[in-house]
């Protein structure tokens, strides 16, 4: 059953305006491991380049002699200097937009063409320009909920971390209601659907994370489906038109300590342009203590919400509880312009890119 709340933001969210396409170089890698790992792979094709094969390509698991013997060129040496040399001051941490992140990518155009290898593209050159947008945002020191004359507040970092979701000039949630609407899933396949046809529109999620997990007929079992993931539960409370969603955070649920989020969310993000698809004003997550001190304050037990929420006949329980915020801010930066690496090819075949089956793939997966 789902928990309602009466949720109240005095003021409202705040982007500062969007500056036109600016030339600025930003490598699109989240994970900046993976060029790195990218510059392996195609180290591993260098040393394996030879006359193309002729018939159908080997399996991927089983991987062809000329891969075992690259796999030989890659040396605990060679990774510690190439690890200690991109992970060095020089960098600057490599991100985006910085002169870190133009030094890295100079090197990475370095290494591949010592490595014997050209932009797959000929002449128009190793990199090609992507639009990114980079959204900062500023929420505020204390959240506070109110249930008649009893308050909470759930201070920013240590209990809740939140980020915009919308690419826009001015934003504002005021009056929301907070519902808890259990994993906040929809799967017809499995006969599970947590929203049942109720209106949500301009309503706050609160949803628990990861998707249901102990039947082997239910989701995969304790393989995680994209239900589960945190991108799904934003993208589902879109899809219902709701201004936004809470992720409650558990290190079990989430495989990962809210140290992660924090690190994740506490910044700056860069993402693609937005082309109209449906948004949330605001996206966030709570501690499990924030969450179960919430549903407290509304007259609840987080662990019979919990509960509940394991079954598919869970439904909606409306329960009042204000909540204001004061001050709360949403700056979304500038759209700069961003430069991808092209595919890599071998001079000696110009026609298409490498095919080194394992890391080679892997890596081409990430351009």
């Amino acid at each position: 059953m789902a928990l309602v709340f009466t949720l109240r933001l005095r003021g409202q969210f705040e982007f500062a305006g969007m500056n036109p396409l600016l030339p600025t170089r930003i490598h699109l890698w989240p994970i900046r491991t993976i060029a790195l790992a990218w510059l392996f792979a195609i180290g591993a094709c260098h040393v394996a380049r030879g006359p193309a094969q002729s018939g159908p390509s080997s399996p991927v698991s089983v991987p062809p002699p000329e891969v075992e013997v690259a796999a030989k060129e890659i040396s605990a040496e060679l990774l510690r200097g190439q690890i200690t040399q991109i992970s060095s001051d020089a960098f600057a941490g490599r991100g985006p937009a910085t002169a870190g992140d133009r030094a890295a990518r100079a090197y990475l155009v370095t290494q591949l063409t010592s490595l014997g290898l050209e932009p797959g593209l000929g002449r128009q050159g190793w990199e090609q320009p992507v639009d990114l947008v980079s959204v900062t945002t500023a929420m505020p020191k204390v959240w506070t909920f109110e249930r008649g004359d009893n308050h909470l507040s759930l201070s920013w970092w240590d209990q809740y971390i939140a980020g915009s979701g919308v690419q826009m000039t001015t934003g504002a949630i005021d009056r929301a209601e907070v519902v808890f609407v259990g994993y906040g899933i929809e799967a017809p396949e499995y006969g599970w659907d947590d929203f049942k046809g109720s209106d949500v529109k301009g309503k706050v999620l609160l949803m628990l994370n990861n998707d249901p997990d102990w039947d082997p007929a239910l989701f995969g079992g304790t393989t995680r489906l994209y239900y589960g993931r945190w991108t799904y539960k934003f993208e589902s409370a879109a899809r219902h038109a709701a201004a936004g969603a809470i992720i409650i955070h558990t290190t079990p649920s989430a495989g990962y300590p809210f140290q992660v989020v924090r690190s994740s969310w506490g910044g700056t993000r860069f993402e693609l342009p937005s082309k109209g698809a449906p948004a949330l004003t605001v996206q966030g997550w709570v501690t499990e203590d924030g969450a179960r001190a919430l549903v407290q304050l509304a007259g609840q037990d987080l662990a019979k919400l919990v509960e509940s929420a394991r079954s598919k006949a869970f439904d909606r329980i409306p329960e009042q509880t204000r909540a204001r915020s004061d001050g709360q801010r949403v700056r979304s930066h500038q759209r700069e312009r961003s430069w991808a690496r092209r595919p890599i090819r071998h001079r000696q075949r110009p026609p298409r890119p490498p095919r080194c089956r394992q890391a080679g793939r892997e890596g081409r997966r990430h351009l």
